[in-house]
C-alpha cells in the first residue's frame, strides 16, 4: 500500500480496526485528535537524516532495501 508506507493488507486491515478501536477519539474535540493522529503518523514514518543517508550511500536500490528492512521487522515482531 504506497500511501501507507511498506504495508501489506494484514497491516492494512489491521490499521482500520485500530482505528475504531482507538478510544482517544471520542475523548478528544476532532481537529486536536486529528493534529496528534498526523504527527504520531509523521513520527512513526521518519527516520533521521544519518541513518537515511548511510542507506543511500550502501544500497544499490533506497526504496527495495527500506521495504525488506520494514518486512524483515514486521515477520520478526510477529514471531515473537
Amino acid at each position: 500500500m504506497p500511501a501507507l508506507g511498506p504495508s501489506n493488507i494484514r497491516d492494512c486491515i489491521g490499521l482500520l480496526v485500530d482505528s475504531y478501536i482507538d478510544l482517544t477519539g471520542y475523548a478528544w474535540e476532532n481537529q486536536d485528535y486529528c493534529e496528534v493522529k498526523i504527527l504520531d503518523v509523521i513520527n512513526d514514518l521518519s527516520i533521521d537524516k544519518d541513518t537515511y543517508e548511510g542507506i543511500k550511500k550502501d544500497a544499490l536500490d533506497t526504496c527495495l532495501f527500506i521495504r525488506d528492512a520494514c518486512m524483515q521487522y514486521r515477520h520478526h515482531k510477529v514471531e515473537n
